[in-house]
């Protein structure tokens, strides 16, 4: 918070204002999201926001034992990959290939990615053994034959639990400010 502090008052000195608003991305985000909602006579309560700690912890802990439990084997967890970092990637291409929000998306973002991004695409399954790096295929495989499953059910419960990921809030401002009136309230707000 000190920090946060400090960029603050280093940014009035620049600005030469004595009030300025300084926050991080998500904070923006978070911050255009519920002045969206209150303008359009919503309610704009304080949402929760899941970090990513709290985002893998549910993934693992709520979401994957429900998708995944009949088709992995209960000695093999999913410890070596970082679910999150999953989700958030096929959460984030859906909008950069401009895909609509409908049922099967998330297997055809999952191969895009994979056919499209190679290398980023194989570090998400990647784990350490003996020095090196490996690829787990069959995980691959596993998370290709449920992903639409598991990346509905996880936006379901936070959708349930009135919670928001990092993913939400970017996705989220960048679909607002898709619109002309938005756009230019926000365009007149921030210099």
């Amino acid at each position: 918070r000190e920090m946060a502090d400090d960029i603050v008052d280093y940014t009035q000195g620049l600005a030469g204002a004595e009030e300025v608003y300084c926050n991080t991305i998500h904070g923006f985000c978070y911050h255009l999201l519920r002045n969206e909602a209150r303008l359009a006579g919503g309610h704009a309560a304080e949402t929760p926001v899941c970090d990513e700690v709290d985002c893998e912890q549910i993934l693992q802990e709520i979401i994957l034992p429900h998708v995944l439990a009949r088709s992995l084997p209960h000695d093999r967890p999913l410890t070596n990959v970082n679910l999150f970092h999953l989700v958030s990637a096929i959460k984030r291409y859906r909008v950069l290939y401009e895909l609509p929000r409908q049922p099967g998306v998330w297997h055809t973002v999952f191969r895009l990615l994979r056919e499209r991004e190679p290398a980023a695409f194989e570090k998400l399954f990647a784990f350490r053994y003996k020095g090196s790096y490996s690829v787990d295929r069959r995980l691959l495989h596993e998370m290709e034959t449920h992903i639409d499953a598991l990346i509905t059910e996880y936006e379901r419960y936070l959708q349930m639990e009135e919670r928001l990921d990092y993913d939400d809030l970017i996705i989220g401002a960048w679909e607002a400010l898709q619109e002309e009136p938005v756009r230019q309230r926000w365009l007149s707000r921030c210099r």
